[in-house]
């Protein structure tokens, strides 16, 4: 007689379970594709910068290599720089390099 009551319970739960898991596949599908515009975001970001990075040192490579042209250094060299010989003094001889050095204002006589 209430046979038709415990299958209708029955059919519910079916329809019950099946809704929860069609709810939570599309619950975490819609959570996934959210992470992954905003990765995707990210990614497009990271890769603006290192477009820009590249650029820099693309610019970076071009002046140095303008700027260390020998024939440039040493003209900047001549202009900038006082460069002279350093004079060569006699070699010292083997005492004078084991004689003590005098005392500032003549202490210690």
């Amino acid at each position: 007689m209430f046979a038709w009551i415990f299958r209708l319970g029955r059919l519910m739960g079916f329809w019950l379970c099946l809704s929860m898991v069609l709810v939570m596949v599309l619950g975490g599908s819609t959570i996934f594709r959210h992470q992954l515009r905003s990765g995707e975001a990210r990614l497009e970001a990271l890769e603006t910068k290192e477009e820009e990075l590249r650029a820099g040192m693309d610019r970076l490579a071009m002046e140095w290599s303008r700027l260390n042209q020998p024939a440039q250094l040493a003209d900047l060299a001549r202009r900038h720089l006082d460069l002279r010989p350093i004079p060569i003094s006699p070699p010292a001889e083997f005492v004078e390099v084991l004689a003590p050095a005098p005392l500032p204002g003549g202490a210690g006589r």
